[in-house]
């Protein structure tokens, strides 16, 4: 099956995608990773978390 292009939302349609998605959109950053790629992530306007300000600090995986 060949891939099939398809049209990306333009004007009002994308501003309230963006929106939404940017409301909805986290992740949890684990430990092991350390704070500085959450730190990073959250520069970048991403809806990130690091694992001790949820209160998962040195919690098990299967917690987080």
């Amino acid at each position: 099956m060949p891939w099939k292009k398809i049209a990306l939302p333009s004007g009002p349609d994308f501003d309230a995608f963006a929106k939404e998605y940017k409301q909805k959109a986290k992740l949890l950053v684990d430990e092991s990773l350390g704070i500085g790629v959450s730190e990073v992530l959250r520069d970048l306007e991403w809806n990130v978390r690091f694992v001790s300000e949820v209160g998962l600090l040195g919690h098990p995986d299967e917690n987080v």
